[in-house]
């Protein structure tokens, strides 16, 4: 309803699945939730290849263990702390 062009890729168990989506379609807004346990890496180790593999874009991070983001997020990452911030954060970069 909102002219935003959408992927879901639902649970995605590696992150190099993340990064050959990234390759091929290039987006300028990548959105994820951190909500349980979901890979071998912690969660500071997550964000930083996340940033590299989204080098282009944007990335919008939510969920519950954005709670324990207590470290320096590179300056395409964009930790949002609940759903008010989701949806006024999103169309400043559509």
């Amino acid at each position: 309803s909102n002219h935003y062009s959408v992927i879901n890729v639902g649970k995605v168990e590696r992150i190099s699945e993340i990064g050959q989506l990234v390759s091929k379609r290039n987006p300028a807004l990548i959105m994820t939730f951190l909500s349980e346990q979901f890979c071998k890496c912690s969660v500071k180790e997550y964000i930083h290849t996340l940033s590299q593999i989204g080098q282009s874009a944007q990335v919008l991070i939510g969920g519950y263990q954005t709670k324990h983001i207590d470290f320096k997020t590179p300056s395409n990452i964009h930790i949002l702390k609940n759903l008010k911030e989701i949806i006024n954060t999103i169309p400043a970069f559509h």
